[in-house]
């Protein structure tokens, strides 16, 4: 999942917050699938709504990459395994 850049292979979220494509949301982990999770505040800073996100409570993002939002709603992070990561 990392370029070839060692600010990524020793601090892979630090990495993504850092890189301009993640810099709105904040990172709060990476789940088990490999996709990134999302804390409950999109790029507007408001919470994400219920029609932001599928039924696994995930989405992608505007470069294409699908992620999991944490939502104040059932499932309120992963609610199921989305789309295999690249």
């Amino acid at each position: 999942m990392c370029p070839d850049e060692p600010a990524c292979e020793n601090d892979f979220l630090g990495f993504l917050e850092s890189n301009g494509s993640f810099q709105n949301e904040q990172v709060i982990g990476l789940a088990k699938d490999g996709h990134i999770m999302y804390g409950p505040k999109n790029s507007s800073g408001e919470l994400w709504s219920c029609s932001d996100h599928d039924i696994c409570n995930g989405k992608f993002m505007d470069d294409g990459s699908y992620a999991y939002i944490s939502t104040n709603t059932h499932p309120y992070l992963i609610g199921c395994w989305g789309p295999a990561a690249d």
